[in-house]
């Protein structure tokens, strides 16, 4: 009888442990709850049952939040965001913003609960934008705010907000969505980012042709403004250049343009300019451009160049002061100018000449000594290029060079041009009253006895005097170059008709004679104003045909 009830007592204590048992297991399979976040549903994922039944815990009632008071808005503070994920895509277009947090819940895995007072449509399209910067415009754009709390990101109203924490969400960042008309979204990304804060992003979405601007509320405003002044119709026009070459004036004419929205692209094949612009600026870019494509001014210049052989008495030059005075000629400037070691002064004035002065002049330097006119040239040079006048020889030497290659020697030979005589260089710039500043550097050189090399070639010894000096004169005033002297050695022969020519039995009845003279230089410049083909074909004035004729010329 005992051993009866202990077996049945044995078999009531394994069942009421085996049915705690199945109890235990039963509570571990029940359905996670829904907890109500101010009608939201969101769904919260609770931890697996410890083994040991004796750590179980009581399941916590999740009540519905009760609205707090703007004084215990202290109590706490949106917690920093922590994920961070890309959306590549992000089209929406009159869509909930119910099913929009919906869908980027999804996208990114964000736990995203919306408040009752959540509500509100947006069409955006975004490409490429972090998850928190696309949430932020969604909801700004609806007047809604967010905070994270424990992974739950709470949406609410910007009200709510406020009354909950004593700030609004948009105190830190605004958000502004700015449609543009006529300029890129793309081009204006860098530009906008180069004047946002630390804080700010800018947005393109090129499919809408839209900027998304997130910043401070008063850098928005600079970046709006500032868009505003791009964003503007713009026109095309190509210019053919006539006389300019594009590629010297595309630098000056960038900046005449409308910062940021103008551009200016050439071709240098056909000379053209292609200027993309505002249509009020437009104007004054092809105004400008008419400046500069403006057909260059020429100069010509009549040179005379004249040899005086001076006499005994006038072996110091000519006193160029006495000339002019006594004969009654205008000097207008007159200064000296030191060529440097040549033991020459130079002398430049500049005259009024008239039919009577030229030829007082002529009969004035006869006194002084046997006048030769060397050189007539008239030359037209392009304003502010140079002139080059050689009146002499080119005086010719070789020279001759060995080199020496794997026991093979090679000898080259190499022909060299110096130019002996006189070298006029003038480079005029006309200026806007009518005057030409000029550029004159005169070079006079003859040649000596030549150095003979060790290898017989002989090479000219060529003595040079330079000067050079800028003069401003009139159109058709005669510039005046004196103080250039150098000394003529010349051979004479003294013979006897007949006898003089007999070979060798003439020796007897003939001399040579080296005579050497000094001579000096004048040049005399006068340049004429170009502006065009009438001024380029006139004939001479005048004064400079009465000119040419006292010098020896002919016209």
């Amino acid at each position: 009888m005992k051993k009866i009830r202990f077996l049945v007592l044995s078999g009531f204590i394994i069942f009421v442990s085996c049915f705690f048992v199945c109890a235990q297991e039963q509570e571990s399979r029940e359905a996670i709850p829904i907890v109500e976040e101010n009608s939201s549903m969101v769904v919260q994922e609770r931890p697996p049952v410890p083994d040991n039944a004796s750590e179980l815990q009581e399941e916590s009632i999740v009540e519905e939040p009760q609205p707090r008071k703007s004084e215990e808005t202290a109590q706490s503070q949106p917690q920093e965001e922590t994920v961070s994920m890309t959306l590549e895509t992000l089209e929406l277009k009159d869509m909930d913003i119910l099913d929009i947090l919906k869908l980027i819940s999804k996208k990114s895995g964000l736990n995203i609960a919306a408040g009752k007072n959540v509500k509100g449509k947006i069409t955006i399209f975004l490409k490429n934008v972090n998850v928190w910067d696309a949430l932020r415009i969604i909801l700004e754009t609806n007047d809604l705010a967010y905070e994270q709390e424990e992974g739950i990101v709470k949406v609410m109203t910007a009200k709510e907000y406020e009354m909950i924490y004593g700030k609004k969400f948009t105190d830190k960042t605004a958000v502004k969505i700015v449609p543009l008309k006529f300029a890129s979204a793309g081009n204006l990304v860098s530009l906008l980012t180069q004047i946002k804060s630390s804080i700010g992003k800018v947005i393109a979405d090129e499919k809408s042709n839209t900027i998304v601007v997130i910043d401070a509320p008063q850098n928005i405003i600079n970046m709006e403004n500032l868009i505003a002044h791009i964003d503007v119709s713009t026109v095309t026009q190509v210019f053919v250049l006539k006389y300019a070459k594009a590629e010297d004036i595309q630098k000056s004419i960038a900046g005449v343009l409308t910062p940021n929205v103008g551009r200016i692209d050439m071709d240098s094949r056909t000379n053209k300019i292609i200027v993309t612009d505002t249509a009020a600026n437009m104007d004054k870019i092809s105004k400008t451009i008419a400046a500069f494509d403006e057909k260059t001014k020429e100069v010509t210049i009549e040179a005379k160049i004249l040899q005086i052989d001076l006499s005994d008495q006038f072996q110091m030059g000519v006193d160029w002061d006495k000339i002019f005075h006594y004969n009654n000629i205008t000097l207008a400037g007159n200064f000296d100018v030191d060529t440097g070691g040549s033991g020459n002064t130079l002398t430049v004035g500049n005259a009024d000449f008239s039919k009577y002065s030229y030829y007082a002049l002529i009969k004035a330097l006869d006194t002084v000594g046997k006048t030769n006119t060397l050189s007539t040239p008239r030359i037209t040079v392009l304003n502010n290029q140079e002139a080059r006048i050689l009146v002499g020889t080119k005086e010719v030497y070789v020279s001759t060079s060995t080199t020496n290659t794997t026991g093979i020697s090679t000898t080259a030979e190499q022909v060299t041009f110096v130019d002996v005589g006189v070298t006029l260089s003038v480079t005029p710039t006309i200026n806007a009253d009518g005057f030409v500043t000029m550029k004159i550097k005169p070079e006079v050189s003859s040649t000596g006895t030549p150095y003979t090399t060790a290898s017989g070639n002989k090479i000219p010894v060529v003595s040079t005097s330079v000067a050079e000096t800028s003069v401003m004169v009139k159109d058709g005033t005669t510039i005046i170059i004196g103080g250039l002297i150098k000394d003529k050695v010349s051979d004479t022969v003294k013979k006897l008709p007949f006898f003089g020519d007999i070979p060798l039995l003439g020796l007897a009845f003939r001399s040579k004679d080296k005579t050497t003279t000094k001579t000096e230089l004048a040049i005399f410049l006068t340049p004429h104003i170009i502006s065009g083909e009438a001024d380029f074909y006139k004939p001479y004035t005048r004064q400079d045909a009465a000119f040419h004729d006292n010098l020896g010329g002919k016209k």
